[in-house]
């Protein structure tokens, strides 16, 4: 896996930890939703202080325990987090049609 794609990867992982959606960290950081994606995915390269600054956003968004997501998306989180390595973007993809 490159590099670019793992600083993609971990930066999806503390997303979805801290219970955000694609959506609104994209609308946070001001920008598309389908970038933001491709970032996620590594085929962005992200730069060092662009990964702060998405990480500074994803640490200042206020927790939600998986509990209080909506049902589908804790089971989304749920899935993805224990297999993080077997989960590519096209697998998500065709999850989100």
């Amino acid at each position: 896996m490159s590099s670019g794609r793992k600083d993609g990867l971990a930066l999806k992982i503390r997303r979805i930890k801290r219970g955000l959606m694609q959506y609104q960290l994209a609308a946070a950081l001001g920008i598309a939703p389908q970038r933001l994606s491709l970032i996620e995915c590594g085929r962005i390269p992200v730069t060092p202080v662009t990964a702060e600054r998405i990480i500074d956003v994803i640490e200042s968004w206020p927790l939600r325990p998986a509990s209080s997501l909506e049902p589908t998306y804790a089971i989304e989180v749920d899935m993805f987090l224990r297999t993080p390595a077997q989960t590519t973007c096209a697998d998500q993809q065709r999850r989100n049609g």
